[in-house]
């Protein structure tokens, strides 16, 4: 009986340090590849992936507009807008959250830039969780997160060891207040709603000091280099 259970106790301990090896090689990886779809992103420059980033952002808003989509900026996107009012110089995609209840409205109508544009949709646990749309000669993207609630807190379905390891997230929970009252602001020359709070956003996603840029980059965008 005693070895009986040494045998199951030494599975479950070999078991969880094979969980523990696939983890950190499956972030590892993560993390590599999306530095890569960076730095082939970096090549462009800054003008023309400005130019690209914006006629995207159009198509998408008057989309949204039509169909009664409520999207909100994040991550870059947002942190372009509030401390610049513009598309920052190291920003290569444009990054969205979507609320639940309009997911299935904006998966429905989306669809409708296909022409245009490579539309990947994902699922994790069978529940949608994010959108990405390609432009294909450039490979510059759009990135579209659903965000969930319950009991008055806002997530999306992410790893989240992948968004701290990867997307250096604070949290990936986000009270009710930082979202709503909603407004609407103009950024780009379209009027997109924006959550209340998008101070918290940006110190959850990169640190207090978000209105300083980790970036030196001269006039024109074509030289950036980390602070």
């Amino acid at each position: 009986m005693k070895k009986l259970f040494n045998k199951k106790y030494i599975l479950v301990i070999i078991t969880l340090l094979l969980l523990i090896i696939y983890q950190y090689i499956f972030l590892t990886n993560s993390k590599n590849n999306y530095e890569t779809s960076i730095d082939k992103r970096r090549n462009i420059k800054y003008d023309k992936r400005r130019k690209i980033m914006i006629e995207m952002y159009k198509d998408i808003i008057e989309v949204c507009d039509k169909n009664n989509i409520k999207l909100l900026l994040t991550f870059g996107t947002l942190l372009g807008k509030y401390r610049e009012n513009n598309i920052i110089c190291s920003d290569f995609d444009l990054d969205f959250f979507i609320l639940k209840e309009d997911t299935l409205n904006f998966i429905n109508n989306i669809d409708k830039l296909k022409n245009k544009y490579k539309i990947i949709h994902t699922k994790m646990f069978g529940l949608y969780n994010k959108c990405v749309i390609i432009d294909i000669k450039t490979g510059i993207n759009a990135d579209f997160f659903y965000l969930y609630n319950i009991n008055n807190n806002f997530f999306r379905l992410i790893n989240p060891l992948y968004a701290y390891y990867v997307y250096k997230e604070k949290s990936v929970l986000y009270p009710y207040n930082w979202i709503y009252p909603l407004k609407k602001e103009k950024f780009l020359g379209k009027e997109i709603y924006m959550q209340n709070k998008p101070e918290k956003f940006l110190d959850c996603f990169y640190g207090k000091n978000f209105m300083i840029p980790n970036n030196i980059c001269n006039k024109d965008c074509t030289i950036c280099r980390k602070r």
